[in-house]
């Protein structure tokens, strides 16, 4: 069920969007009414979990960096909205669980894989994911739905539409629901790449070329990083880097 909080502020947030900004949703008929899912998306700006919110028809529950949640009045507004904390750089077990708590009562869980944003003229460009995502969706094995967002680059860098006084255009391309394979719990740190690389993919499929980045070329080699048998326990442990 959605909260009254976000029932009464997204009508408003719509309004606002519509006024400043040219927006269109395509995809809207893959979205799952029903049951747990995970929404995954790319990050460009502070504006994609707004546009989230109003392109998927149920409540999304989002991922926020713990920092943004402790602003005064602002965390607040976010948490009855639906978001909830995780801290970077540490073993967030409280937000696995809340994750999967979100889950497992049917709610949809929204994520960005990179856990942050690039910056400057290569914002859209997509980065190399975390894997905590991944870690989530095996553990629940619910659904995830690929979301491409194009054009909400921030709107008040120089040579942004605002400054033009054009209103923006914004593009949120919605995929088609898929899940992971089963690794029946075995997986070690070359899988868990790939499936979080399966998981960008997905995303990138839905994004211009020039958006893609770290996902260009799929037939890139592995990094050093993820070379080698990775036990279980250090990859939860270092997969929980998920923020927005």
């Amino acid at each position: 069920m959605e909260s009254w909080f976000y029932n009464l502020i997204n009508p408003i947030l719509r309004l606002v969007v519509t006024v400043l900004m040219k927006w269109e949703v395509t995809g809207i008929e893959h979205i799952p009414m029903q049951g747990p899912l995970i929404v995954v998306a790319n990050h460009i700006s502070f504006l994609d979990g707004v546009f989230l919110a109003m392109a998927i028809p149920r409540q999304v529950h989002l991922f926020m960096k713990v920092e943004g949640l402790n602003i005064p009045i602002l965390g607040g507004f976010l948490g009855l909205w639906g978001a909830f904390p995780v801290r970077r750089g540490v073993v967030d077990r409280l937000a696995l669980r809340k994750a999967l708590d979100v889950l497992d009562e049917d709610k949809v869980l929204g994520v960005f894989p990179e856990g942050t944003r690039g910056g400057g003229d290569t914002s859209h460009l997509l980065l190399r994911a975390k894997p905590g995502v991944t870690v989530i969706a095996l553990r629940s094995s619910a659904p995830l739905l690929p979301v491409g967002i194009i054009g909400t680059g921030n709107p008040f860098s120089r040579g942004s539409d605002w400054l033009r006084l054009r209103r923006p255009r914004v593009q949120i391309r919605i995929g088609e629901p898929f899940q992971l394979l089963d690794y029946e719990g075995q997986f070690d740190r070359q899988v868990l790449f790939s499936a979080t690389s399966d998981i960008m993919y997905h995303i990138a499929d839905l994004l211009p070329p020039d958006y893609h980045g770290y996902y260009a070329d799929r037939d890139q080699p592995l990094p050093e990083d993820v070379k080698g048998r990775g036990k279980i326990r250090h990859l939860i442990k270092d997969s929980l880097s998920m923020t927005a």
